[in-house]
């Protein structure tokens, strides 16, 4: 009941045209709702009132509450004396500066470095897992195929897990993620580190981690388009 009860916040937005974020001029973005959770954008202003207030009364209306504690607010850009304090059921607004949301951090920094550390961070345990499990169970000649199954499912999909719709990627970024990667294949040749990292993918027959980012953003592109250009995602994203 809850998630029909939040979709149609966004819903009705749309229907009615009001509420509306207007991104780069082209796209209407309504309050986004996911189950149970709810993400409003807005200028720093009255638009930010408005937003706000309209939120508090819709979710009371519906005979729903907020977490005062999840509730925060995040600024983007420069500061702006224009941007006001908001409430939550009459109680002032939590602010922060990133927030971790559905598996990814959320930043006012507007850059993937946060997330990447986290990735990154997170690999390197999956590494841990991964060695622990090749060393404990004896696999015989399907040690190396089990050993690129295992990277495959437990430190790739682990570390780039939505990153389809990251921004901004830098080198450096792809290259911290790598790392930990290379690090692995290291640890499976029981090579040195002096081995030539290329040696390391042509034994293995692997591939560097960026093509795997590269084929998930190929096959994000390819949803994009071909879902109906109605649909909101598409714009948005196509509009960065």
């Amino acid at each position: 009941k809850t998630s029909v009860q939040i979709d149609s916040i966004g819903k009705e937005c749309m229907e009615k045209g009001n509420n509306l974020y207007q991104y780069k001029k082209s796209v209407n973005v309504p309050p986004l709702s996911f189950i149970d959770d709810i993400a409003a954008f807005s200028k720093c202003g009255q638009s930010t009132l408005k937003m706000n207030t309209y939120l508090n009364t819709k979710v009371e209306m519906k005979k729903l509450s907020l977490n005062k504690e999840k509730c925060k607010r995040l600024h983007f850009g420069k500061a702006n004396i224009m941007c006001p304090q908001l409430e939550i059921h009459g109680e002032k607004m939590k602010e922060s500066i990133c927030e971790k949301y559905l598996g990814n951090l959320i930043t006012t920094e507007m850059n993937s470095n946060k997330l990447i550390n986290e990735r990154t961070n997170a690999g390197i345990g999956n590494v841990s897992q991964i060695m622990s499990l090749l060393k404990d169970i004896s696999l015989g000649h399907h040690y190396f195929r089990i050993a690129k199954v295992l990277r495959e499912a437990m430190l790739i999909n682990g570390m780039l897990f939505s990153a389809s719709a990251w921004y901004p990627v830098s080198e450096q970024n792809l290259r911290t993620l790598e790392q930990v990667d290379e690090s692995l294949l290291r640890q499976i040749l029981g090579a040195h580190s002096k081995t030539p990292i290329e040696a390391l993918y042509l034994e293995l027959g692997c591939k560097p981690l960026r093509f795997n980012l590269m084929a998930r953003r190929v096959n994000y592109l390819h949803y994009l388009l071909t879902v109906s250009y109605t649909h909101l995602t598409l714009p948005t994203i196509l509009l960065v």
